[in-house]
């Protein structure tokens, strides 16, 4: 059964009849599998290139000029090379916006005629200046990039890098390069998902990922050296059941979707400020006694209408915040908890 006009992929869906969705998948699932042979395809391939379509046309519209870029390489049913057409405007794109952040890069763009047709230069570029490959540290905010280009991974000795209201959608694979990375800040930005490469970034201390549409952090779960993790405000329905973080001394997941907690979760016996406000929890494990060194825990905005009462041994907490649940009145455990100065309910 082929697949009709999906809501989710507006710009195609309200050009395309049945015949025309036929007609394209036929001719373009062969050349996804790099094969001129024709093919027998499954409808879950069907669906597959679909989604594809659908992000590239995403990706495209966040750009200022995306639906001027659309108009040029329009959705045309009978060729599918529309679609690599489109990838390779968007990597020479990224490329040149990308090169202007570099030292000397907008200069020496600024007296070429067609950036595009240079953008694969990049590379070559950066290897003849030893200055530009030794950056410890890189800004980007406010950007039109929605990817970073393969070129970031050249910036083996980067330990700082930031990432703000620019429409970053992916991270390339070979972000897992930045091995020397120890501080990385992503905010305000569509970005769904991270490459698996990313568990490659085990010098990470400090990381950010705000105001995103991410969803899984999986690949986040060995990362050891972490101290600080932020992730708040994001899609995040569950932690990852195996997280090592052994270091780790703040950690905020609020604003997330998060229904419940993995018991690896209360194994980082280092955390000393745990922030869960505004998820979707219900209850806590007795494990939390075993976060010996917490001080400060958010729990507002949840469906919690008990607290275990192995929570008095936290000997070390000081301020608890348990507003806007479901508590008939102040859990009686945290009356026996002599840190304890402030009870925010």
């Amino acid at each position: 059964m082929y697949p009709t006009q999906p809501s989710s992929f507006n710009h195609v869906c309200t050009q395309w009849s049945n015949q025309d969705w036929t007609v394209f998948l036929r001719l373009a699932l062969p050349v996804w599998n790099g094969s001129l042979s024709s093919s027998n395809p499954q409808p879950e391939h069907f669906f597959r290139v679909i989604d594809l379509l659908k992000e590239q046309e995403r990706e495209i519209s966040l750009l200022p000029c995306g639906q001027e870029v659309l108009a040029k390489l329009p959705s045309d049913p009978t060729d599918p090379f529309f679609y690599f057409k489109r990838k390779a405007y968007l990597l020479a794109h990224n490329r040149v916006e990308f090169w202007k952040l570099l030292p000397g890069g907008a200069e020496y763009l600024s007296d070429k005629t067609d950036h595009f047709q240079l953008a694969s230069e990049l590379e070559n570029w950066m290897r003849q200046r030893p200055a530009v490959l030794a950056l410890k540290g890189l800004l980007i905010i406010k950007k039109n990039l929605t990817r970073l280009p393969p070129e970031i991974g050249l910036f083996t000795q980067l330990k700082s890098l930031m990432i703000a209201k620019t429409p970053l959608i992916a991270l390339p694979s070979e972000f897992g390069k930045l091995t020397a990375l120890k501080d990385l800040y992503i905010s305000h930005a569509p970005m769904r998902q991270l490459c698996p490469e990313f568990q490659n970034l085990r010098s990470l201390e400090k990381l950010q990922i705000s105001e995103t549409e991410l969803e899984n952090i999986d690949v986040l779960e060995n990362l050891e050296g972490l101290r600080h993790l932020n992730l708040t405000t994001n899609r995040i329905r569950k932690v990852p059941s195996a997280i090592s973080w052994p270091r780790l001394e703040l950690l905020f997941l609020d604003h997330n979707q998060i229904a419940e907690l993995p018991d690896a979760l209360y194994g980082q016996h280092s955390l000393v400020c745990l922030v869960l406000t505004s998820n979707q929890l219900t209850a806590l494990s007795a494990k939390i006694a075993s976060l010996v060194k917490l001080e400060i825990l958010y729990l507002g905005h949840n469906q919690l209408s008990t607290l275990p009462d192995s929570m008095q041994e936290l000997e070390r907490l000081d301020s608890i915040y348990i507003e806007h649940n479901a508590f008939a009145e102040v859990p009686r455990c945290l009356r026996s908890i002599p840190s304890l100065k402030h009870i925010i309910h």
